[in-house]
């Protein structure tokens, strides 16, 4: 239990910093996605079941706070939560270089899921070529913020994810 309030104060700690700090990092109109960076460390370390709770418990406090349309964020990150959660419990997780690498592809990956989702139900909006030229950057963004963030997660946790397998 400790474990799942320690996850979900993680969440609203991201979304605040979200809409508060970290638009001081904005390059143009792209700014690190830390609910997502945060969401992928706790993804990878739980089961597809908790990672899609997680993923959509931080969505739809995302859509929540943002005013756009309810649900969408939420669908988003429970598929990305199910989808990486899967793929934690297939692959050597604790290289800080494999979770830097799985970020920058949820990044592309909620990118163009978003995108599909706005050109399904709102065929008409302008903002399309922004949209494409975030989801060109932000991958490489979140990448470049997330291996800080990765690094001093897991040394508050005590587990040192950079060193080769069974050297740290």
């Amino acid at each position: 239990m400790r474990r799942i309030l320690w996850a979900l104060s993680l969440i609203v700690l991201s979304l605040v910093l979200q809409t508060t700090v970290f638009n001081s990092l904005k390059i143009g109109l792209v700014k690190p996605d830390l609910p997502l960076i945060i969401l992928v460390f706790l993804f990878l370390a739980r089961s597809p079941v908790e990672a899609m709770f997680f993923g959509f418990f931080a969505g739809l406090l995302e859509d929540i706070l943002s005013g756009d349309i309810l649900g969408m964020s939420a669908l988003v990150k429970t598929v990305l939560g199910f989808l990486i959660g899967l793929l934690g419990r297939r692959i050597y997780r604790d290289r800080i270089s494999v979770q830097v690498l799985i970020l920058w592809g949820a990044t592309l990956v909620q990118g163009l899921f978003f995108f599909v989702l706005l050109e399904l139900f709102m065929p008409d909006c302008s903002f399309f070529e922004e949209l494409k030229r975030m989801i060109s950057i932000l991958p490489f963004y979140n990448a470049f913020v997330g291996f800080f963030i990765f690094y001093g997660l897991n040394r508050l946790l005590g587990r040192s994810r950079i060193n080769a397998p069974g050297k740290g």
